[in-house]
């Protein structure tokens, strides 16, 4: 399980994930836990342990992705040279819940890792030379890989960016060059 909400998370960002045993554990070493990600499966340190719950915290790397975060397989925790084993000695089960299945990792909620910057381009703008007053904009957004666009950030010249959707028609512009950017913004 994971404490955080469901959602998409970004690089930098720490994800806490607990291993919940059926009984107080104690670790010893750095035992580690492999994900889903790609492209490069992230093996994660073990951070610490609270009673039956061994605490993993992996944080997003800057090309990580995963549509649904999960532990890669049932043998994803591995001991690594390190030891779980209950209060009186007793080595831990290892075995985790199968990915996707009942107990696992994203039943309950879904961890989007979203890297993937989403991409906009303007459609349709005024000719590059006009005396034109106005101007009418269309844009569109892609976020291939990623978890897709929710809406739009436009700028006139040195403005700030501010929420706009397409089409956006710009009027009483004062005569001379003017320069219209726009952004997607992330899921």
């Amino acid at each position: 399980t994971t404490t955080l909400a469901a959602g998409s998370y970004k690089t930098g960002q720490v994800i806490p994930i607990n291993i919940q045993f059926n009984e107080n554990v104690v670790v010893t070493g750095t035992p580690v836990l492999t994900l889903n990600t790609t492209p490069t499966h992230r093996v994660v340190n073990f951070t610490s342990v609270t009673a039956n719950n061994a605490r993993f915290d992996y944080t997003v790397q800057a090309t990580d992705t995963a549509s649904v975060l999960e532990t890669l397989s049932t043998a994803a925790l591995t001991l690594n040279g390190g030891t779980i084993k209950d209060i009186v000695g007793n080595v831990a089960l290892l075995t985790l819940p199968t990915p996707t299945g009942a107990h696992s990792l994203s039943i309950g909620k879904t961890i989007v890792i979203d890297t993937t910057d989403p991409v906009a381009a303007i459609d349709t703008h005024p000719l590059a030379v006009t005396t034109s007053t106005s101007g009418n904009f269309t844009f569109s957004g892609t976020d291939a890989g990623g978890s897709g666009v929710s809406s739009f950030v436009c700028q006139l010249d040195a403005a700030a960016y501010a929420a706009c959707t397409s089409p956006t028609n710009l009027t009483a512009l004062a005569g001379g060059s003017h320069t219209f950017s726009v952004k997607a913004v992330d899921l």
